[in-house]
């Protein structure tokens, strides 16, 4: 199973995800839950206050995220990889502005799986109010990773990294941007355990890694002059992520990816 910490603290608070099904349960250290504790306690750094009306993706505070760092440069696209730890910390971000966070402690948070993200809307179909636990990565493009990037027009990874030499992926992610984010980090964790892998073990994973506001330099005419071929080339092998639909399988861009690795 995964276990998600939150914060720094070093008490074993978070999330456990059972890898024997598709079903999350939350899984408390201590300490119960009762009614919405958001609104009972002051709110972490990050937490919009659910009655906000109007919410618009600039309006969140993504300080979390970036840690107060400018972003760093990593001219080559496919150098861009993303650690499990720093998905893992997306996440995170997302329960802080969701509805159901229980303040257990002065330097730590519990979170519901079942957290609702009130006033975040799907900008295709026009659903509101998302749940963290079927989030997508469109979803996730529309509300943090482009907002959090526009101010220096840069990719996600370069806005959230320490340092630009660290981020070299070992692994390139062929999958569709339809699955719940939460699986993918079940999937990538889960990889990462099974073969011994140090934990910071990059993923190259296109919407983190690509420039989301100049995409005509990233996605050109020829596939092999892509960053999604260059980051395969420079990758030791290829996951390729799945939703219980396989839905992958469908998709002409991961066709591709699958046929290039093998």
């Amino acid at each position: 199973s995964l276990n998600m910490g939150c914060g720094t603290s070093k008490k074993s608070h978070g999330i456990a995800y059972a890898s024997s099904s598709q079903q999350q349960e939350l899984a408390h250290a201590d300490g119960d839950q009762e009614g919405n504790g958001a609104k009972a306690h002051a709110l972490p750094d990050g937490v919009q206050d659910s009655s906000a009306q109007e919410l618009k993706p600039e309006d969140l505070d993504f300080s979390f995220l970036t840690k107060g760092r400018t972003a760093v440069s990593i001219p080559k696209t496919e150098d861009r990889g993303l650690f499990p730890a720093q998905l893992a910390e997306l996440v995170e971000f997302l329960h802080r502005n969701a509805e159901e966070v229980v303040q257990n402690s002065s330097d730590c948070a519990q979170w519901s799986i079942n957290g609702v993200l009130r006033g975040w809307h799907d900008k295709f179909s026009g659903k509101s109010d998302l749940k963290i636990s079927e989030i997508n990565l469109y979803q996730v493009a529309f509300w943090i990773i482009k907002p959090l990037t526009a101010p220096q027009a840069v990719s996600y990874v370069e806005a959230i990294a320490a340092d630009a030499l660290s981020q070299r992926p070992k692994w390139f992610c062929s999958h569709w941007w339809g699955e719940p984010v939460l699986d993918f980090l079940r999937c990538i964790e889960r990889h990462r355990t099974l073969r011994a892998l140090p934990v910071e073990t990059g993923y190259w994973v296109c919407a983190y890694a690509n420039n989301q506001h100049r995409l005509d330099a990233e996605i050109v005419n020829d596939p092999a002059q892509t960053s999604f071929r260059k980051a395969m080339a420079l990758s030791d092998g290829t996951v390729s992520v799945l939703d219980s639909r396989a839905v992958a399988f469908t998709r002409i861009w991961c066709c591709y990816e699958m046929a290039i690795t093998l």
